[in-house]
């Protein structure tokens, strides 16, 4: 590029040629092949909240590169089954990037409570206790089929509640109610 100074900044790959005269008029030429590489993004998927018994698969999306995680594994998938803050340092033509994800657990709680007898009335209304006040519940689904809070029972059987979050998560407990004579 005719500079005269002592370096210069790259910004496209190509060979790089340099000339120096030394004190004595020598002339020394040297030529380098600089590449510039891609820096590589890691993009994990958008999933943040592990339901539980469930399992997240971070997946970079970066085909080609060598990876390291935060416990000094290799593969380019990591398979989270606990939560936690994961690292992921990656290399891709000799650049390197680094991401970090926050998996955090799902707060889903739900106790229909042990097995009873109810003795004092034909009727019984069956709401969950053990809620987490700070979950948000997409959904109920009672075993009658009702999206409500609370069902009104009035037969013996097994009943059964599925909550739903707003992060998808599902948990289920069941309860055996009978009726005794009033």
């Amino acid at each position: 590029n005719g500079s005269t100074s002592s370096s210069i900044q790259v910004e496209e790959t190509g060979d790089y040629s340099v000339t120096v005269t030394d004190r004595n008029r020598c002339i020394y030429i040297d030529t380098v092949l600089v590449s510039i590489g891609v820096q590589p993004i890691i993009e994990f998927n958008s999933d943040s909240v592990l339901c539980i018994g469930d399992t997240i698969l971070l997946d970079p999306a970066l085909t080609g590169a060598s990876f390291e995680w935060q416990d000094g594994s290799t593969d380019s998938i990591y398979l989270v089954s606990e939560p936690g803050l994961y690292s992921l340092n990656a290399n891709f033509n000799n650049c390197d990037a680094a991401a970090e994800i926050l998996i955090e657990a799902s707060e889903l709680s739900l106790e229909l409570g042990v097995d009873r007898v109810i003795c004092d009335s034909t009727d019984y209304i069956m709401t969950p206790d053990g809620l987490n006040p700070f979950t948000f519940i997409q959904s109920f689904n009672w075993s009658n089929g009702s999206p409500d809070s609370e069902i009104l029972v009035d037969s013996d059987g097994d009943y059964w509640l599925e909550l739903t979050d707003s992060f998808g998560c599902t948990i289920t407990d069941t309860i055996m109610l009978s009726f005794g004579g009033i």
